[in-house]
């Protein structure tokens, strides 16, 4: 990453990358971008040399492979973007400490303005349930906690909203 952060390739990013390009070359039938995609992890899990790849050298390898399998249009229109930041909302809670919402959500819009520094396109905030029970004090699940869920809902989708030309930044809450 630019700023020397290590983080782990998905299987499921990679066949986004491809099915993207495919899409921006005027490719409709994809069969074949989940057996690239696998081979890819593969490769770089069984045969590759070294413990870490960059992300320019990352989108080489994925070209060269579309281009030995017999898809170079594809290969043109692969743009190298940095792969979805992993957040814990339960950590982000935490560091928050006990009842403190404010400083959550400071640490909440914190995270997206990192990501978005370093190149990601998308977010993964995870832990939500737990990081709201968290941040309640509570062990049930209550009418108090939908609220706060809700808000940190609301806060994710207001701090990617209109503030990414194209709209291209996007996040997942689970």
């Amino acid at each position: 990453m630019p700023r020397g952060e290590i983080v782990r390739y998905e299987e499921s990013w990679f066949l986004d990358i491809i099915q993207e390009a495919a899409q921006r070359a005027g490719i409709k039938d994809v069969w074949f971008a989940e057996h690239i995609a696998s081979g890819i992890v593969i490769y770089l899990r069984e045969r590759f040399a070294h413990t870490s790849i960059g992300i320019e050298e990352l989108f080489e390898k994925i070209a060269q492979t579309l281009h030995v399998v017999g898809f170079p249009q594809i290969a043109r229109e692969l743009e190298p973007v940095a792969p979805p930041a992993v957040a814990s909302l339960d950590s982000l809670a935490a560091q928050a400490g006990n009842a403190y919402e404010l400083s959550f959500f400071q640490l909440l819009a914190e995270a997206v303005r990192d990501a978005r520094a370093r190149g990601s396109v998308q977010i993964h905030f995870a832990d939500l349930s737990s990081a709201v029970i968290r941040l309640c004090q509570t062990k049930r699940w209550g009418r108090r906690c939908e609220r706060l869920r809700d808000e940190i809902l609301t806060f994710v989708s207001n701090e990617l909203g209109g503030r990414e030309p194209g709209g291209k930044f996007s996040a997942i809450v689970s």
